[in-house]
């Protein structure tokens, strides 16, 4: 859920929405429920951009190791690794404000 709250008027003409009101907050992309879809959506991307432009594709650090070798499967350019705060504005003021986030543990390979 997006708090009416949060709808400020710079997120409202972000996102097309009325200022003020509460509104559902998809916790995924409705275009994709799979790799596969994400290979197709990349594949959109890469022929409305005329292969110009570099696709990015934005991780949650639950689960990095698998949803990058997911993303890099499916043609990513580049994958974003996200293990800070609520970037969708839908959480809760106390989150963004104390830095609640993903543990995050790096490993690094010889």
């Amino acid at each position: 859920m997006l708090l009416g709250q949060k709808i400020n008027e710079r997120v409202a003409m972000m996102r097309n929405l009325p200022e003020g009101i509460d509104q559902r907050s998809a916790c995924r992309h409705p275009d994709w429920t799979g790799p596969d879809d994400l290979e197709i959506k990349i594949q959109e991307l890469r022929e409305i951009t005329n292969w110009e432009k570099p696709i990015y594709v934005k991780v949650g650090a639950a689960r990095a190791y698998y949803d990058t070798a997911l993303a890099v499967k499916a043609g990513a350019d580049v994958v974003v690794l996200d293990g800070m705060q609520g970037g969708t504005a839908a959480t809760q003021d106390v989150f963004m404000s104390t830095w609640v986030s993903q543990p995050r543990c790096f490993k690094r390979s010889s």
